[in-house]
């Protein structure tokens, strides 16, 4: 990404040793079948959806530049290769391909003892047609694969898929992605992503979004056998232990979520140095772990820099064919981990910060005497 550039800033042997390894990534995800007489090797597939994905380009204007140089498909020839596959094969080859980076992950000696796990819901835009092909159709369910949610960018319909990755110290990896359709519910989708993830880590908690403040994700992470913190939504029962929490510097109540029950934890800011006012988690960790709440918590944030990485990775289409969209975001997320293992792997040397201190300087002299060309004669005259 071009905000994360000076991590491998003039080195091209990083840069080319990331952009062969992540070639090799994607041709091992593409599981396309490829006739031995076939003009395109997978190579090239490969090759012309990193393009797409890592300059954030559609995909069909980065087909179409590189047919001219007959280096790629055409647009037409890959989106039709690309729903040869289902979905279902794209998911178990993309985690067949994340695990061996997890693996990877291990040998650098990460990823090797207690993990904090994040979860979180990434909405991908999804536009109609036109009123006559739908032929008055607006419920989400007349559309394939798409859900509707609230509206953003011109559209109250988006694919949605749920991601699991790793916080706190350790590399911020996706653990398993899992599609979200219509109809589907949290606890299936909980349990499947804690399920892939026990493969993988050792979790011992899980930090879940307000949006979570349900029976159903907090049920599915108890029967995983995994801690978990989510913050309350200031519902009746909720403001009525904040305000018992007055005068003191934390309050802990049991609360029924449905069938389930939980503690809720009431917090005074002002006791622990974070502002003023209270607030309120459920959890089932233990009552002297009240101090550390919200700095566990805080690690939740992480998963907002993966989801930027991520996107930075994400190629855009103008096809409405869900098999294109869905490897373009699995794409961006074993871009995404490339990227955080080779930083991870190869640091930034004293010698690329020399130089790119030195660049920066360069160019900022060089602004200063093109808009100011006083500025050089000041500058030789006051050091003579």
């Amino acid at each position: 990404p071009r905000r994360g550039k000076h991590l491998l800033q003039y080195d091209s042997a990083k840069v080319k040793g990331l952009c062969r390894r992540l070639m090799a990534v994607l041709v091992a995800f593409l599981a396309l079948p490829i006739a031995p007489n076939a003009f395109y090797t997978r190579e090239d597939l490969a090759m012309a959806l990193a393009y797409g994905s890592c300059e954030k380009l559609f995909l069909e204007g980065t087909a179409a530049r590189l047919n001219a140089l007959g280096l790629a498909p055409s647009a037409d020839r890959l989106v039709a290769m690309l729903d040869k596959i289902t979905a279902a094969e794209f998911l178990e080859t993309f985690r067949r391909t994340n695990a061996g980076l997890i693996e990877r992950a291990k040998e650098l000696g990460l990823l090797d003892g207690e993990v904090i796990l994040a979860l979180d819901m990434h909405r991908i835009a999804r536009y109609r047609r036109s009123r006559e092909w739908y032929k008055g159709k607006r419920r989400a369910r007349d559309l394939p694969m798409a859900v509707a949610g609230k509206h953003m960018a011109g559209t109250n319909l988006a694919h949605q898929f749920a991601t699991v990755e790793v916080m706190g110290s350790e590399p911020r990896l996706t653990l398993e992605v899992v599609p979200w359709f219509h109809g589907s519910s949290y606890r299936e989708v909980i349990a499947g992503l804690l399920a892939s993830a026990k493969r993988h880590v050792k979790p011992w908690l899980l930090l879940l979004d307000r949006e979570f403040f349900q029976e159903e994700p907090v049920g599915a992470a108890m029967d995983a056998s995994i801690h978990f913190l989510v913050p309350a939504r200031k519902t009746r029962p909720v403001k009525d232990a904040m305000a018992r929490c007055r005068g003191l510097t934390h309050l802990v109540e049991p609360y029924d979520m449905g069938e389930r029950r939980v503690n809720l934890f009431i917090v005074d800011r002002e006791s622990i140095g974070r502002g003023k006012g209270r607030w309120a988690f459920i959890t089932d960790l233990p009552e002297e772990r009240w101090r550390e709440l919200s700095n566990l918590y805080a690690m939740r944030w992480g998963i907002e820099t993966g989801y930027r990485d991520k996107k930075a990775f994400r190629g855009r289409t103008c096809s409405l064919s869900y098999n294109v969209r869905l490897v373009l975001f699995l794409i961006s997320v074993l871009a995404a981990g490339v990227w955080t293992l080779e930083r991870q792997d190869a640091p930034v040397s004293w010698l690329d910060e020399m130089r790119a201190h030195l660049v920066r300087f360069m160019v900022e002299l060089r602004a200063y005497v093109w808009f100011e060309p006083g500025l050089l004669r000041w500058a030789l005259t006051a050091w003579g």
